[in-house]
């Protein structure tokens, strides 16, 4: 009975260390940073934010950087040297921001992802990154 009680508090700590981790840096951030990004490039609002690339992964920068002519100019650090820059026309951003938001959405509290790309019928996400709006450059 008097390793209950220890074993207990332990359980308890550990369960309220995950929740406070998985809040503040884990998966739930994540959702949170990713729905935030996915508001800057609807309104095509200048900001940046810091998204955790996971454990031992360090922060990818995403940044809008606003409005030129017709076009939003966003930038998106991917891993490695390379960064893919947009500029995505106005009237698509309420559809690429939902794209930005499901991702953010397909990660589960405990950190695993279930994301579905079809080559022959691609979301409007992954048609716009893949298009002529967007290149893939080294920096």
């Amino acid at each position: 009975m008097k390793i209950v009680k220890p074993m207990a508090s332990v359980v308890v700590i550990a369960v309220a260390g995950f929740f406070v981790w998985n809040y503040f840096a884990g998966p739930l951030k994540y959702r949170r940073d990713m729905q935030s990004f996915a508001d800057l490039v609807e309104n095509c609002e200048a900001g940046s934010l810091a998204i955790n690339a996971g454990i031992g992964g360090g922060a990818l920068e995403h940044t809008v950087e606003g409005r030129r002519d017709d076009r939003c100019a966003v930038r998106m650090d991917i891993t490695g040297p390379y960064v893919i820059r947009c500029a995505f026309p106005v009237e698509q951003l309420s559809v690429l921001a939902q794209g930005f938001s499901d991702l953010g959405k397909a990660v589960g509290i405990f950190g695993g992802a279930t994301i579905r790309i079809s080559t022959s019928n691609p979301d409007p996400l992954t048609k716009a990154l893949n298009s002529d709006a967007c290149e893939t450059i080294e920096e």
